[in-house]
């Protein structure tokens, strides 16, 4: 969709649309019928997007320069766009977690139902491993020569102009003499940590014995953050806020495979710590 001064600038819609569905959830709670009453309510939250946004567009398009430098321009659909220059299975793809919490044990799915984006989708999920399988997956992928997309609490101890994401790279304990020691699943537990953007590990630096000392990471906000928007995360970094990935099912090996196959989704609320979005 087109850029719009609405689109840009979302405050007075965002402000006006909290107001709208205050007052439709207060008439719900004394509704007759809710589902016919929502239905309408729906429909005017609909008109309003379409005023401020446009209508959704059934077709778009997309221009880029190929590798002749020479510009293209192509009109399709979501669809046909997915099918010619994306072409995966999504069947193929599993998404994993490192999530050392109370209420989450190991080798289970974890679902939250009302985030879903897309009508009638599959409801979205997370496979908890431990923290050496979840490792294993992102160099597997990597090896294979695939980026890995990945969620992770970006604002914790990082530099966004200088693009490091380092564990204590900012020293407040030697600063203030104090030091609150506290590990990845109670930062989790008590809300200090949480999955707040994605970003894409796109190559890692293998030392002797095999260990990874630093991702190469390419973030969203820009050239002029990082270099020409490439980021360095350590070890140690990638340990504690690096909280859920995705990647092929070949790159987990059988026996996890199964376990993975094998799990039933347990549901969680909308809100609960890997589920919430700044």
């Amino acid at each position: 969709m087109p850029d719009s001064s609405v689109s840009s600038s979302t405050k007075e819609l965002n402000a006006f649309l909290h107001r709208i569905l205050a007052a439709d959830f207060l008439a719900l709670k004394e509704a007759q019928d809710p589902k016919k009453e929502k239905e309408a309510m729906l429909q005017d939250i609909y008109r309003l997007l379409t005023i401020c946004l446009g209508v959704p567009p059934k077709s778009f398009v997309y221009e880029y320069t190929d590798k002749d430098e020479k510009a293209q321009r192509i009109q399709t659909t979501p669809k046909e766009f997915f099918d010619t220059y994306v072409g995966e299975e999504l069947e193929d793809w599993v998404s994993l977690a490192h999530v050392p919490m109370l209420r989450f044990p190991p080798y289970e799915k974890v679902g939250a139902p009302l985030v879903n984006n897309v009508v009638e989708g599959e409801h979205a999920f997370f496979f908890n491993v431990s923290m050496d399988e979840f490792k294993h997956a992102v160099l597997s992928e990597l090896k294979a020569g695939r980026p890995v997309w990945f969620g992770a609490d970006v604002g914790a101890e990082s530099l966004r102009k200088e693009g490091f994401l380092v564990k204590d790279v900012l020293r407040l304990d030697e600063l203030t003499g104090i030091n609150p020691n506290i590990d990845k699943g109670q930062l989790l537990d008590t809300r200090v940590s949480h999955c707040s953007h994605a970003m894409a590990f796109t190559g890692a630096n293998i030392e002797e014995g095999g260990r990874v000392s630093r991702y190469k990471v390419e973030n969203s906000w820009g050239e002029e953050n990082g270099k020409k928007g490439f980021y360095v995360m350590d070890e140690a970094w990638f340990e504690t806020y690096v909280h859920q990935i995705f990647v092929r099912r070949s790159s987990l090996p059988e026996d996890l495979l199964k376990k993975y196959d094998e799990a039933k989704v347990s549901e969680v609320g909308p809100f609960n710590t890997l589920w919430l979005q700044d």
